[in-house]
């Protein structure tokens, strides 16, 4: 495998997908096998020097829109950011003492300080999205940062965008790196520029005093997102970007071998566009994982709602407690077959669906556990027989819309000809059936003599 130059038994690529076409989210790849961590489309991923993790949130730049962004730790989400004045927000690095986005639809890159608040570090002079300015990168005391093109109006470059693709330095403006077309993800190795050369489908290699282009890697699709790691780069390659592509086409990473300067293997990814890669500690994977999860308690209310929201009912109770259900709840489907002939004075099983039709959870445990049950009417009579039936427990908890199978446990009588009815009752509150007829399934039995 050609990844076995990184250990990823500390390590998880992860990859963020920004569409909002199809489902977006992040994804972590652990040298093996892609994991979906969530569908919340997002750009620019960055790691901080203490571990946090940014993630700039997809927006569109459109009126009432601004920038978003979660910063995490290995527990789960740290702190929640409206970018004000953020539009359409790209990148994202760690700067010095803090991170930097790239606003996109302002032409600007935005230094976020420490009381949520975003202060302008750079901007064009030319109103929306005239530069494409998209990623950036922290080199030494230097911010850069890539651009379609030095434009003057708001998207000029559509259909310009060959060879005007720059690198240029933060807040200077001088070009580092010209000749592109729509370049992504600079990145330094050693006295190189590596770059994602997207219009021209391409990774290149730029000398960094010449500026001259010295190795080109043809690549499928549109190449963005780079890490690079001991000689290993992992590039993604979005799908969407290409002209006539199958509309059902994955994304994929191509894994480089620098030395060799040649794809050595690819990663198919669940979504159909890739925007950034990261090589971060694996506990951050389970931070992203966990979310806003960090505390148990209202975890296991949106877990038991989540729960609810998914078969389309309303809670008349959250948590899965025996205590008296109200009549409108007291609700079943029973889906059995009745034997036509039992034994009689004998102790019978027979398998049972149970379907909770109610908005509670039904549960066979103390104060007023649930149990599955019966009466028994003399086949000339309307009054059931006054016995002490049997209790079955449920197997387990029953949410809404929810079913079960158990085996019914039930005793007969003496011979003779029975109807045997089955239904639910919650002990010390009262019999389903008696508030609602259809909750039961009973048949015409014959009890004979063993």
């Amino acid at each position: 495998m050609s990844t076995r130059a990184i250990s990823f038994r500390d390590l998880a690529l992860l990859i963020s997908d920004p569409s909002d076409e199809t489902p977006g989210g992040i994804y972590a790849y652990d040298g093996s096998s892609v994991e979906v961590i969530d569908r919340i489309s997002t750009t620019g991923i960055a790691l901080a020097p203490d571990g946090r993790l940014l993630r700039v949130l997809r927006s569109l730049d459109e009126p009432g829109s601004c920038g978003e962004a979660l910063t995490y730790d290995d527990r789960g989400v740290v702190e929640y950011r409206r970018l004000d004045g953020v539009a359409d927000g790209h990148g994202a690095t760690w700067h010095g003492t803090g991170f930097v986005v790239a606003s996109t639809g302002t032409n600007s890159v935005v230094r976020l300080d420490h009381v949520a608040r975003t202060i302008v570090a750079w901007s064009a002079d030319c109103a929306g999205d005239a530069w494409h300015v998209n990623d950036l990168l922290s080199h030494g005391d230097t911010l850069y940062a890539t651009a379609f093109g030095r434009f003057d109006g708001h998207r000029r470059w559509v259909g310009a965008m060959a060879g005007a693709g720059i690198v240029f330095a933060i807040p200077d403006g001088k070009t580092v790196v010209n000749g592109l077309t729509a370049p992504h993800n600079p990145r330094r190795i050693g006295d190189a520029w590596l770059i994602c050369n997207s219009g021209g489908r391409e990774l290149v290699a730029v000398d960094g005093d010449t500026q001259k282009v010295e190795q080109r890697l043809p690549l499928r699709r549109w190449p963005r997102g780079l890490a690079v790691a001991r000689g290993i780069a992992f590039v993604g390659e979005s799908s969407h970007r290409i002209d006539n592509a199958d509309p059902l086409a994955r994304a994929t990473v191509a894994v480089v071998d620098l030395a060799a300067w040649r794809v050595v293997d690819r990663i198919e990814v669940p979504g159909r566009e890739i925007y950034d890669l990261a090589l971060a500690p694996r506990a951050l994977v389970d931070g992203l994982a966990s979310g806003f999860r960090t505390n148990p308690t209202r975890t296991r209310m949106t877990t038991q709602l989540q729960m609810f929201e998914d078969v389309g009912v309303q809670p008349t109770r959250l948590w899965a407690v025996a205590e008296p259900l109200p009549p409108q709840d007291q609700r079943a489907r029973i889906d059995v077959q009745l034997p036509a002939r039992l034994p009689e004075n004998a102790t019978v099983e027979i398998e049972a669906t149970i379907e909770n039709l109610g908005g509670c959870i039904l549960v066979s445990s103390p104060p007023n556990p649930v149990f599955v049950t019966y009466r028994w009417y003399r086949a000339d009579t309307p009054a059931h027989i006054v016995e002490d039936p049997l209790m079955t427990s449920l197997p387990r908890a029953l949410p809404p819309r929810d079913h079960v199978r158990c085996a019914v446990r039930i005793r007969t009588h003496s011979a003779g000809r029975y109807r045997l009815r089955l239904t639910l009752a919650q002990q010390a509150v009262g019999w389903f059936d008696d508030h609602h007829a259809d909750a039961v399934a009973e048949a015409e039995v014959d009890v004979v003599a063993a």
